[in-house]
C-alpha cells in the first residue's frame, strides 16, 4: 500500500489497555535514565497510528511545507508556525505590512486542501456576526427559537482565514474569543463544537487594547516584514517558479494532520524541555509579558507538535527535548518592540549552555561569507568552498545543540553553490 493511500485509509482506532505490541511500546525514562519498565506509547484511551501511518504523514506534512515555501516567497518561518498549529490544532497570526504575503500564503493552504470545508473572511469594523458565524434561521425564529444557520460559516469550517483581524467591530471579535478558545460556541439554547482544525488571521496593525484577550488566543504569532537585501534579490530572480500547484487528493493532507495530531497526543515532555520552558517564562517575566496558565499549556502541545515533526526518537520517540524551545519564539510577543526579545528568550532556552561561544564564533566567520567577485585562482577558490563546506557542516552539530540556523545556513548554502559553480568551470 503506498503512502497516500494509507493515510487516506486511516480511521482513529481504540488503543487497548495495556497493548503490548512492539509497536506501541516505549521504555520509560525517568530524568533520562530507563527505569526498567516498558510503557504503552499511546494513551489507553486515546487513538494510535501504526508507524508506517505516522511516517507517511510526516512525510506528506514536510512536502506540504515545501510547497508553501515555493509557491510563496519568504515564508519559511510562517510555514514553520503554521505546521505546528495545523498539527496540534492552534490558532495563528501573520502579523506585517500589506504585500508581504500572508493572504497569499492562507490562499495556497486553502487550494491544497481540496474536499476540506474552509472559511474565509476579510473583516471590518462593518462586519457583523452573521458574517462570521451565519444568519439566525427565521424558519426557526418564527418558532420563537433564536438559531443561527452556521452551514458555510466559521463554526462548520475544517480551516477558518480571518484577514484584517484587528479591524474586527467588538461584537465579532466577542464571538471569536469562545470559539478561537476551545471550538465551542453558544446557538440558541446549546453549545455548538465545531470541526476546526486551526484558524488562521492576517493583521497589518497591532491589536487594539480592548482586544488583548483575542490576541492571547493566538498560540503562534509571526511577524512578516518588507524583504530587504539578499531576499528581495532572490524574490526576483526566482519569481517565476512561484505559485505551482500541490497535488493532494481531497482529504489526504487533512488526514495526515489528523494522524500527526493522533501521534503527539502522548509525546512526554522530558525534564530538560520543562526546564527550558521554565527559563522562557522567567525570561517573559523580566519583560513583563508573564504568561499565564493557558499560555503554557499551549507551550505543551508545541512541544509535542515540535517532536512529532522533527522525529525525535525511535522508534517512535524519547520524548519533547530542550531545544524545542527555539519554537516558543512563535509565543507571547506582542508587537514589534518585544517580538526581538522574545525570539532571543526562547533561542536562549533552547541552547545547550555549553554552545554559546562556539555558536557565536560561528555566526561570527558565517557573517564574513561573502560570493565569489573578481578573479580567482584555483587554489582560492578550493580553499573557500572547503571553508563554506565546513561552516556548513558545524552547522548541522550546533542545530543539535538547540541553536538555530536556520538563516545563516540558508545564506550560507546560497553562497557556497556559487563558488562550487566558479569552481566547476576553473575544472573544465
Amino acid at each position: 500500500m503506498d503512502a497516500r493511500t494509507l493515510i487516506a485509509n486511516f480511521v482513529p482506532r481504540t488503543a487497548p489497555i495495556g497493548c503490548a505490541l512492539n509497536d506501541w511500546t516505549v521504555a520509560e525514562k525517568k530524568d533520562g535514565k530507563p527505569t526498567g519498565r516498558t510503557i504503552p506509547s499511546t494513551q489507553a484511551e486515546g487513538c494510535y497510528v501504526t508507524a508506517a501511518e505516522y511516517n507517511a504523514a510526516r512525510a506528506m506534512v514536510i512536502e506540504f511545507a515545501s510547497y508553501l515555501n515555493g509557491a510563496v516567497h519568504g515564508v519559511d518561518e510562517p510555514v514553520r508556525a503554521l505546521m505546528l498549529a495545523a498539527i496540534c490544532g492552534e490558532n495563528v497570526l501573520f502579523y506585517g505590512p500589506p504585500g508581504t504575503g500572508k493572504t497569499l500564503l492562507a490562499n495556497a493552504v486553502f487550494a491544497s486542501l481540496p474536499g476540506a470545508t474552509g472559511f474565509s473572511a476579510a473583516l471590518s469594523p462593518e462586519t457583523s456576526e452573521k458574517n462570521v458565524f451565519g444568519a439566525i434561521d427565521c424558519a426557526k425564529l418564527a418558532q420563537g427559537v433564536t438559531e443561527r444557520n452556521m452551514a458555510g460559516y466559521l463554526p462548520t469550517a475544517e480551516v477558518g482565514f480571518l484577514d484584517e483581524i484587528t479591524r474586527a467591530g467588538k461584537a465579532v471579535l466577542d464571538g471569536l474569543l469562545s470559539y478561537m478558545n476551545d471550538r465551542t460556541i453558544r446557538n440558541g439554547g446549546k453549545m455548538h463544537t465545531g470541526p476546526t482544525r486551526f484558524i488562521m488571521a492576517a493583521a497589518n496593525h497591532e491589536f487594539p487594547r480592548h482586544a488583548a484577550a483575542l490576541q492571547d488566543r493566538f498560540g503562534l504569532r509571526v511577524h512578516m516584514p518588507l524583504l530587504k537585501g539578499d531576499s528581495r534579490r532572490e524574490f526576483l530572480e526566482n519569481f517565476d517558479s512561484y505559485g505551482q500547484a500541490f497535488n493532494c487528493p481531497p482529504g489526504i493532507l487533512m488526514n495526515a494532520f489528523r494522524i500527526m495530531r493522533e501521534y503527539m497526543r502522548d509525546i512526554p515532555i522530558t525534564l530538560a524541555a520543562r526546564e527550558a520552558m521554565l527559563r522562557f517564562a522567567d525570561e517573559l517575566e523580566g519583560i513583563k509579558l508573564a504568561p499565564s496558565q493557558r499560555t503554557m499549556a499551549k507551550w505543551m502541545n508545541i512541544f509535542r507538535a515540535a517532536a512529532a515533526i522533527t522525529k525525535s526518537g525511535a522508534p517512535f520517540y524519547t520524548g519533547a527535548q530542550q531545544n524545542h524551545a527555539q519554537y516558543l519564539r512563535f509565543c507571547c510577543w506582542t508587537n514589534t518592540q518585544n517580538e526581538g526579545a522574545v525570539r532571543d528568550a526562547a533561542l536562549a532556552a533552547a541552547m545547550d549552555p555549553n554552545a554559546g561561544a562556539p555558536f557565536a564564533q560561528w555566526k561570527g566567520e558565517v557573517a564574513t561569507v561573502k560570493a565569489p567577485d573578481g578573479a580567482k585562482s584555483h587554489e582560492e577558490v578550493a580553499k573557500e568552498v572547503a571553508r563554506l563546506r565546513r561552516l556548513r557542516g558545524e552547522a548541522t552539530q550546533l542545530a543539535k545543540l538547540g541553536c538555530v540556523v536556520n538563516d545563516e545556513t540558508k545564506r550560507l548554502s546560497r553562497i557556497l553553490l556559487a563558488w562550487e559553480k566558479l569552481q566547476a568551470t576553473l575544472l573544465t
